[in-house]
C-alpha cells in the first residue's frame, strides 16, 4: 500500500470522494486557497480544486483515449468547461442540502472509513497510513474530509429527491402501451443512383465549386527528419550475472509470490446507517428466510438474481477473485474462513445483510529463484537495452538543446537520419514503429522545431519538422473528376426528392397508393408487422422511417413529406396499428415501473441543478469561462 500510494487506484479513490472520516475529530475546512475561479452564492471554488478536478478528468480521458487525445481534442470536449461545471453543481447541491437540513453525522463517516482496504493495514484502519497517502497526493485530512463530507450531502439530497419520486399506474400502462404498439407500413423508395441522365454544365460544376471549395481543400502536410533507436541495436553490449538476477529475485519478492484469493458469490440486502433498529431487524429476517432455502439446496446464483441488492446480481451474485485485504471486514473475514462450496451465516457490515458462498479457494503460492530465473533474465536483459538505448538517445537530445545542427550532432554520435516525404496526419509513413503516435508528435511541431525523446512501442524517437505545408484551396481543374461526381450525386438527390415530394402530393390528392406507384413506375413493399426499437423488416436500420411510421394515424396514413434515408427517398403510408399485450402483464409493469422510476429520478435531479443555476448567483474570473 505504502509502495503504490500514488498509483491510479489511490488517485480513483481520492478522485471519487470515497467516504473517510478522520477519527481524531472532525475538522473545518476553511482554507481558502490563494487564487480562485468562482463565486457560487459567495462561497469560492478554489484554483487548486479546479486544477484537481481538471487533472482527473484529463486522466479518465488518457485511459479511454491514449496517444489520440491532444490539445484539439480537449478543447473540443470542452475539459476545462466540464471542470468548472461539475464544481459549481457540486457546490450548488450541497447549499441546497444543508438548507433542507441534511447533514452527515460524526458516527456515519466513522462507519464508512473502517470499510476502506486503502487505508487499512492487517483489516483495520490505520491512521498513520492514512495520513501518509493523504501526504502523498497533497491533501490534508483537513480538506479531504470536507470533501468527502460534501460527497456524502450530495448523495444523501440525491436519495432524498429520489424517495420523492412516484410512478403511478397510468403512466405504466401508458408506457406499455407505448413499446408494445407495432405498425405495418406499405412504402417506394426514391433511389438517387436510379437517375442516370443527369447533365451539368460548366457553369454549373463551377459555381458548385465555388461554393464549396473549402470541401476540396488539402490537408496539412509535414516533412520530417528522424533518429529512430532500437533496443535491438544494443543487445550485444548487455550483460546479466547471477548476481544480477538474484538481487533482482530479492528486491521483488512481493512480485513472486501470489497472495490467497476467493471467488465467491454474496446477497445482500441494504441497510442505510439511518435506518432505524426495527427495519434493520426486518431486512434481517427477510435474508434470513433466503438463507434457509439456500441451506435447503436451493440454487445460491438464482436467489442472488432473485433477492439480492448488489450490482453483481445479474451474475448471480459472483464477486472475484478478491484478496482479504480488498474486502471490508467482517465480509473478508467471513468469506477467508469457508472452504469451497460452503456458506456462511448471515455477515452485517456497513453495507447491509450478507449472505456469501465461496466458489474457490486460491492458496497463496510462491515462485522459487530456479523457476522465476528465466523470465527475470529476460526482463533485465530487455531493461538493460533499453537503458542504453534511451542514454544514446538521450545524448543526441542533450546536444540538439544546446542548438547543434540535428544532421551534424545525429553524424557525430554515428545515427542515421531519415528524412520522410511530405504526409498528412491521416497517412504518417507506414514504415514507422507508431505511425499515430510519430504523427501526432511531428504535428504538434512547429517548423524547425526539435521533439522531446518519444518511446514509441518499444522503440524511440528524436524527430524534428523540416517543412510545413499549410492547406490550401485547389484549383478547380485539379478536383475536377471529384467536383464532378460530386455535384451530379447532388442533382441525382434532389431529383429523387422532388419525385418522392410528387407521389405524395398526388397521393393526398386522391390517387391511390399503388396506382400511383405504378405511374411513376416504383415496385410497392410492405413490411410487416415492427415495433418501435426494432429494425424494419427488408429495410434494416432506419430511424427517420420507423419515426414517421409510429406518427402515422388513420387520419393521416400517408407520411407529409419524403423522408431521407441512407438508401434515398421514401414514402410511406400506414397499413395497421395495433397493440399487444405482454405475456406476463404483472412482470412487464414491475419491469416498467423500476425503468420509468429510474427516468423520473434522473429527471427530477437534473431539474433541480437546472433550477438550483437559474436561482444562483454564480460569478466566473475571467479566463475560466471559455
Amino acid at each position: 500500500m505504502r509502495k503504490h500510494a500514488g498509483s491510479l487506484m489511490i488517485k480513483i479513490i481520492l478522485g471519487a470522494i470515497v467516504v473517510v472520516f478522520v477519527f481524531w475529530g472532525i475538522g473545518s475546512f476553511r482554507e481558502r486557497r490563494a487564487g480562485r475561479v468562482a463565486l457560487v452564492n459567495g462561497e469560492p471554488i478554489g484554483l487548486t480544486e479546479y486544477r484537481e478536478a481538471y487533472g482527473n478528468i484529463i486522466q479518465r480521458l488518457r485511459t479511454t483515449l491514449g496517444n489520440s487525445l491532444d490539445e484539439a481534442m480537449i478543447e473540443q470536449l470542452k475539459v476545462k468547461q466540464q471542470a468548472l461545471n461539475q464544481l459549481i453543481e457540486q457546490r450548488l447541491l450541497v447549499q441546497e442540502a444543508e438548507k433542507l437540513r441534511l447533514a452527515i453525522s460524526n458516527n456515519e463517516l466513522a462507519g464508512a472509513i473502517r470499510g476502506i482496504a486503502a487505508f487499512q493495514s492487517n483489516g483495520s484502519f490505520d491512521s498513520r497510513l492514512y495520513r501518509r497517502v493523504l501526504d502523498l497526493n497533497r491533501m490534508t485530512p483537513e480538506a479531504f474530509e470536507e470533501l468527502q463530507k460534501r460527497s456524502m450531502l450530495v448523495e444523501r439530497l440525491e436519495r432524498f429527491v429520489a424517495d420523492g419520486v412516484k410512478v403511478s399506474d397510468p403512466e405504466i400502462d401508458a408506457w406499455i402501451s407505448w413499446q408494445n404498439t407495432s405498425v405495418n407500413i406499405r412504402y417506394v423508395i426514391f433511389e438517387p443512383g436510379a437517375y442516370k441522365n443527369i447533365v451539368s454544365s460548366k457553369e454549373e460544376i463551377e459555381a458548385f465549386f465555388k461554393e464549396n471549395a473549402s470541401a476540396y481543400q488539402t490537408e496539412e502536410q509535414i516533412k520530417a527528419r528522424y533518429v529512430l533507436f532500437d533496443p535491438k541495436r544494443h543487445q550485444g553490449q548487455v550483460t546479466v550475472t547471477e548476481e544480477d538476477l538474484k538481487e533482482y529475485y530479492d528486491a521483488n519478492s512481493e512480485a513472486f509470490t501470489t497472495p490467497k484469493t476467493v471467488e465467491a458469490r454474496h446477497i445482500l440486502v441494504k441497510t442505510d446507517p439511518a435506518d432505524p433498529p426495527e427495519l434493520v431487524e426486518e431486512k434481517r429476517k427477510k435474508l434470513e428466510g433466503v438463507l434457509q432455502r439456500v441451506q435447503k439446496g436451493e440454487d445460491f446464483a438464482k436467489l442472488a438474481k432473485t433477492y439480492s441488492e448488489d450490482s453483481s446480481k445479474e451474475s448471480g451474485g459472483l464477486i472475484g477473485p478478491f484478496q482479504k485485504e480488498m474486502m471490508i471486514e467482517p465480509f473478508a473475514q467471513a468469506a477467508f474462513s469457508l472452504k469451497p462450496g460452503e456458506v456462511s451465516d448471515l455477515v452485517r457490515t456497513q453495507f447491509g445483510w450478507h449472505i456469501i458462498k465461496a466458489e474457490k479457494v486460491n492458496e497463496a503460492k510462491t515462485v522459487s529463484f530456479a523457476e522465476a530465473k528465466e523470465g527475470i533474465q529476460k526482463k533485465l536483459f530487455e531493461e538493460k537495452s533499453k537503458n542504453l538505448t534511451y542514454d544514446t538517445a538521450e545524448a543526441l537530445y542533450d546536444k540538439l538543446i544546446g542548438g547543434a545542427d540535428f544532421e551534424k550532432a545525429a553524424e557525430k554520435l554515428k545515427l542515421d537520419v531519415i528524412t520522410t516525404d511530405f504526409f498528412t496526419r491521416k497517412a504518417p509513413p507506414a514504415d514507422l514503429a507508431d505511425p499515430t503516435a510519430f504523427a501526432s508528435v511531428a504535428f504538434g511541431l512547429q517548423a524547425g522545431e526539435t521533439s522531446d525523446v518519444h518511446e514509441m512501442k518499444g522503440v524511440y524517437y528524436i524527430l524534428q519538422v523540416v517543412e510545413k505545408a499549410l492547406p490550401k484551396n485547389p484549383e478547380l481543374p485539379t478536383v475536377l473528376d471529384r467536383v464532378k461526381s460530386d455535384f451530379e450525386k447532388k442533382k441525382q438527390w434532389e431529383k429523387a426528392q422532388a419525385d418522392a415530394e410528387a407521389f405524395i402530393l398526388a397521393v393526398k390528392n386522391g390517387k391511390p397508393f399503388e396506382d400511383q406507384a405504378k405511374v411513376q413506375n416504383l415496385k410497392v413493399t410492405s413490411s410487416g408487422f415492427f415495433k418501435r426499437n426494432d429494425p424494419i423488416p427488408i429495410i434494416g436500420h432506419a430511424p427517420e422511417v420507423a419515426k414517421a411510421a409510429f406518427e402515422l394515424t388513420p387520419d393521416q396514413r400517408i407520411t407529409p413529406k419524403a423522408i431521407k434515408e441512407e438508401k434515398g427517398y421514401f414514402a410511406i403510408i400506414l397499413v395497421e396499428k395495433t397493440v399487444s399485450a405482454p405475456t406476463d402483464v404483472a412482470a412487464e409493469k414491475e419491469k416498467i415501473k423500476g425503468l420509468l422510476g429510474r427516468q423520473k429520478q434522473m429527471l427530477a435531479f437534473n431539474t433541480l441543478v437546472s433550477h438550483l443555476k437559474s436561482q444562483a448567483d454564480i460569478s466566473v474570473e475571467e479566463g475560466f469561462n471559455k
